[in-house]
């Protein structure tokens, strides 16, 4: 189990492709039409890991369909 102080909280954006399972390209393609989020320090951009995990649950689902999400009342 990680501790909180080895918990990730950000990606390098090459490590993004490996981490999504999809191409550079594709991440590059979905920052420019601002679908993912990227931060930049400096020279180094940064993808948050919610925003990664945001992301592919927002790509079309294929079999069957997606749990509805419970919304609270």
């Amino acid at each position: 189990m990680e501790s909180a102080a080895h918990t990730v909280i950000a990606y390098p954006i090459d490590a993004v492709p490996a981490i999504a399972g999809v191409t550079r390209t594709q991440v590059f393609a979905a920052i420019r039409a601002q679908k993912l989020m990227a931060r930049k320090l400096g020279r180094r951009t940064l993808v948050e890991a919610d925003e990664v995990r945001r992301w592919i649950s927002t790509l079309p689902t294929r079999g069957r369909e997606s749990e509805p999400k419970n919304t609270a009342a």
